[in-house]
Order: C-alpha cells, then structure tokens, then sequence
C-alpha cells in the first residue's frame, strides 16, 4: 500500500526508539490528512500525531507540517 499521496513532501525523517518524526510541506491540509489516514491503515506504522501545521511562508503554497507515527510489527498487538 502506497501511504505517501501526491502533494505531500517529506523534508526529514527522525526516529527514536519506535517514534517517527516526519515533517514536511503539503498542498494542503486536507493532503495531510489523508496522509495520516493511510498511515495509520499501514501494517507497519500506527497512531499519527499531528503536532505541527502552519501555512508556508514566502512564496511557497500550502503547508508545512510536523506529525509523529508509531512503528509497529504487523500481527503484534
């Protein structure tokens, strides 16, 4: 399953223990969200956070965003 939709960038990926922490820009919230919905249908990844959204400054369009995700193993419960 594809969880990346277009219209979304990923600028940095950072872990910490089973902790992901994405941020990166969109076209829109409504782009977020869809993102966060296919991450957490993943097998692999759960409960995404969205911490940050701010709309982009200068002559970038959308927004910029920072959300966390949960890796898990699938069948683990």
């Amino acid at each position: 399953m594809r969880t990346l939709p277009d219209g979304i960038y990923l600028n940095s990926i950072k872990q910490q223990g089973d902790r992901l922490t994405l941020n990166g820009t969109a076209l829109s919230n409504a782009v977020v969200s869809a993102y966060m919905r296919n991450l957490d249908a993943s097998e692999w990844l759960s409960d995404p956070k969205l911490s940050v959204i701010q709309r982009a400054s200068g002559k970038t369009e959308g927004s910029t965003f920072t959300l966390q995700v949960s890796q898990v193993r699938p069948g683990d419960s």
